[in-house]
């Protein structure tokens, strides 16, 4: 592993309490440690780059591409099929049921409980004085939990983004500075990243940030023409609204030219520093995804097209990189993953009223004949009905895929030979082999909570 790997801390002064973004004056550092979580809001498989589904066209995405080159790219990964769940879980690495945000937060769902341990608090408890900041979408509060205030009282020392769900307008939206509501007129995406660039360059510590883009979920839009190459397309509603997927493709375009703006500014040395977590909070909006599944399959639904999502691990913790890794991975992984790469000693820092149900990638970003040992993976959604078609939970274990909705019903498919769910072997027929890989996936269903609210 190379100079910087995980568990370096690099400087302890300016500890993990010295949080806010630096002013147009603030001095620069020098390189710090860092791990820069990217999450990328409703972006499926089918649309990320590095992935093999079959769509006729993808937008061009050379950061990303960059990351895959030198790093791993994980080609099973689950969320859940909405986004406050997910977000939930890569701040606490727990289940749904666990965390109890099982849905999209807003008016019935309060959001993450104030008592969640989360990502900073971890870092805080182990004391090598990391900093960290947030940038972006947030989508965990609400007024019972601390309203504007929820980022900070879930332990990040910086917040600077996006409280709610969905912007109205990039180009005009709703900006709150820790605890503080604003109003942003420049576009969102490039927002994000000014406001990461300042926090970053003004650390003298190690530090985790997270940069939530809320691209490229709706309102599909038209974005600044220098950051992506879409030049023909009609900055008209009526043309949007015909036809989403080019304007899904140039937001999409356009925050991978900001995310690789960042890695410039910050410069070689810097990113030779930093370990780089990309990542979908779920799949994509069902209009733009291609037809690759059918129809009713993408978000927010408990099939593939609402959960399988893209992860691409790069930095110097990776050893060998540009290499693909078919191992079953949850997105409540993420969390202890960070924390590793941060020198966390979990088993001295997690409290035991919070038991993880994660497992560190780590071992397979250093060693590359390495395995990751998940047995199975779960996704959930619920929330007062009607709000969602179907609610439920799924289950895999890499090869069969159980999914069971609220009312009691049940879907099965084999993904080794059915990866997008057209075949429901319930109604086809199980043979013997099929039958216990599903009653054990039934077993493992049957021991979880579930939380539908009516």
């Amino acid at each position: 592993m190379t100079d910087g790997g995980a568990g370096d801390g690099g400087s302890e002064d300016g500890g993990a309490g010295d949080g806010g973004g630096g002013d147009g004056g603030a001095t620069v550092h020098s390189p710090q440690r860092g791990v820069l979580i990217v999450i990328a809001d409703d972006l499926g498989v089918e649309a990320a780059a590095c992935y093999d589904e079959p769509v006729a066209d993808r937008a061009p995405q050379p950061t990303i591409e960059s990351l895959c080159a030198r790093g791993v790219v994980f080609d099973q990964v689950w969320s859940n099929p909405i986004c406050s769940p997910t977000r939930a879980a890569v701040q606490t690495g727990r289940y749904a049921f666990h965390h109890g945000v099982g849905e999209a937060v807003g008016n019935d769902s309060p959001g993450i409980p104030l008592d969640e341990w989360t990502i900073p608090m971890a870092l805080d408890a182990q004391g090598d004085g990391w900093g960290h900041a947030l940038f972006g979408k947030w989508h965990l509060s609400w007024e019972e939990n601390g309203g504007a205030d929820n980022p900070n009282l879930m332990g990040w020392s910086h917040f600077s983004g996006h409280l709610l769900g969905e912007l109205d307008d990039y180009y005009d939206w709703p900006k709150t500075v820790d605890g503080v509501e604003e109003r942003s007129t420049e576009y969102a995406t490039t927002v994000n990243v000014d406001d990461a660039i300042e926090w970053i360059q003004a650390q003298d510590s190690p530090w985790v940030v997270w940069l939530a883009f809320n691209a490229p979920h709706t309102p599909m839009h038209l974005p600044p023409a220098d950051l992506h190459s879409y030049t023909d397309l009609p900055d008209d509603p009526d043309a949007i609204a015909e036809d989403p997927l080019p304007y899904f493709q140039a937001m999409i375009e356009a925050m991978d030219s900001e995310l690789g703006r960042l890695f410039t500014t910050l410069g070689d040395e810097q990113m030779a520093m930093v370990d780089v977590i990309y990542l979908g909070d779920n799949g994509s909006w069902e209009p733009v995804n291609q037809g690759v599944y059918p129809e009713g399959h993408g978000k927010p639904s408990l099939y593939q097209g609402g959960v399988h999502v893209p992860l691409v691990i790069a930095g110097p913790s990776v050893v060998d990189g540009g290499r693909r890794n078919g191992d079953l991975v949850d997105i409540v992984d993420v969390m202890p993953t960070v924390l590793e790469l941060a020198g966390v000693d979990i088993a001295a820092t997690q409290p035991a009223d919070k038991p993880l149900d994660g497992m560190s990638l780590l071992h397979v970003l250093m060693d590359p004949d390495a395995t990751h040992h998940r047995e199975w993976s779960l996704s959930e959604i619920w929330g007062p009905r009607g709000r969602y078609d179907e609610t439920g939970q799924a289950i895999t274990d890499g090869s069969y895929k159980l999914i069971r909705f609220r009312d009691g019903s049940e879907e099965v498919y084999d993904l080794r030979t059915d990866p997008f769910e057209t075949d429901d072997i319930t109604v086809s027929g199980m043979d013997g082999e099929d039958r216990a890989a599903v009653a054990r996936l039934g077993e493992l269903l049957e021991d979880m909570p579930y939380h539908p609210v009516e």
